[in-house]
């Protein structure tokens, strides 16, 4: 059972707008597993490696951020009442730019061959201006929550900061002096990317997510309000000191970043879930300990100074994709069934017998896709901290996953088509 009050379901966009970054999404992953499983022998040695770069920004752009991209079209105007923010044909066209982009970007990277990775950049820079543009101005136009409000406005004002200079980063990496940045920056492009538009879009609507999803207790309000205006000015001060020369400050301040924002949303998370109302065994609530438990397991590798990969690993398989695929086991059904509702009394169909919102993903490949996904976490993270030949293993869960999600995403879409069918046909 969902908790739905104070929602604008009226207010929900079609079915297809998120759906087409959800299924893009997993695609993604599964080309990142296949291409860890082809050099498990050094793929994770090194930060530098075209092995890292490629698979994080395939993981980083293909899956999470499609599938943050889709989750805040369906959002935003259910939970903050905004007007839709666009239209069936423009979220298709974002798929497309945001895939394309990924694919060529990650390939470019992969090869070392900077002509794609600028075509691939251009699109996705592209894309993603364009659909921060039209969340800002969603945003403007609503008198919604003020609280999540603020902290979507934060996060899309990270994502702006995050793709422009991975634009002046790929700029240096191709030759072109005047971006204005060298390799040291990647840090600061990785914390706005990672700690910004991730961690603070997760802040804005785990408030509102974990008590409709699981009937607990929104986390501490005092918190969630004061969490993305530190982490904010945290990540002004880390770029204000990269610009100024004080790169020695990157590793003193981005630990404590993690330690004391997303410790404290961690342990919070945690806090409120342990007081839900209904505590009987959910399987996608196991993505959210999975996920809380990388973010604090990051914060430790990080101060004792473990390999940096092994932090990445954490926060990227670890937190972002375990959030996000706790998230699509709980929307998509949702989506499923309420369009499906919504079709049923337009038309007076009474004669047609809907699915339970279990009948769209069940708990088994939920169940499943958790254990396998938590495995590939754990193998991955051993390879990134013992260089032990894990990878290979690693790669392959997390190709399984990906599948195994895939599946799960298709079956529901395929079982609302042919619901849809009959309920448009004449009785």
């Amino acid at each position: 059972m969902l908790n739905t009050s104070g929602l604008s379901l009226a207010n929900t966009p079609p079915y297809s707008v998120p759906l087409g970054f959800f299924l893009m999404a997993p695609l993604f992953a599964l080309v990142a597993g296949v291409l860890l499983m082809t050099a498990p022998e050094y793929a994770l040695t090194s930060r530098w490696t075209p092995t890292v770069l490629a698979t994080t920004h395939l993981l980083v752009l293909g899956f999470i951020t499609s599938i943050m991209c889709g989750s805040l079209l369906q959002i935003l105007p259910v939970l903050i009442g905004t007007r839709r923010v666009v239209t069936a044909r423009t979220a298709g066209t974002m798929v497309v730019m945001l895939g394309g982009g990924t694919a060529l970007l990650s390939a470019g990277l992969l090869l070392t061959h900077g002509p794609l990775s600028w075509v691939g950049a251009a699109l996705c820079v592209g894309m993603l201006l364009a659909f921060a543009f039209e969340v800002i101005r969603a945003l403007a136009a609503s008198s919604g929550l003020r609280r999540i409000r603020w902290s979507v406005a934060l996060a899309v004002f990270a994502l702006i900061v995050t793709v422009f200079m991975g634009a002046m980063l790929i700029g240096s990496r191709s030759g072109w002096p005047a971006s204005g940045v060298d390799k040291s920056w990647t840090d600061v492009h990785l914390a706005w990317g990672l700690a910004g538009w991730m961690g603070l879009l997760l802040i804005g609507v785990a408030g509102e997510l974990l008590p409709m999803f699981y009937l607990s207790p929104p986390p501490a309000q005092w918190l969630m309000r004061a969490l993305p205006w530190a982490i904010t000015g945290l990540l002004l001060s880390l770029s204000w000191m990269a610009w100024i020369g004080e790169a020695v400050a990157l590793p003193v301040v981005l630990p404590i970043g993690l330690l004391l924002s997303f410790g404290g949303f961690a342990i919070a998370g945690f806090v409120s879930q342990l007081k839900r109302r209904r505590p009987r065994r959910d399987p996608t609530l196991g993505f959210w300990w999975l996920g809380q438990a990388s973010i604090l397991l990051a914060a430790v590798a990080w101060l004792m100074q473990a390999p940096v990969v092994l932090t990445g690993v954490l926060l990227i398989v670890g937190a972002g994709m375990s959030f996000t695929c706790g998230t699509l086991f709980k929307i998509v059904p949702f989506l499923s069934w309420y369009h499906l509702q919504a079709t049923k009394v337009k038309r007076r169909r009474t004669d047609v017998k809907l699915p339970t919102m279990q009948g769209f993903i069940g708990d088994t490949v939920a169940h499943w896709q958790l254990a396998i996904h938590t495995a590939a976490t754990a193998l991955l993270a051993i390879g990134a901290w013992l260089h032990a030949p894990t990878v290979w293993t690693g790669g392959l869960l997390l190709a399984g996953s990906a599948l195994l999600l895939w599946y799960a995403l298709l079956h529901a879409a395929w079982r609302y088509r042919r619901v849809a069918r009959t309920l448009t046909r004449a009785a």
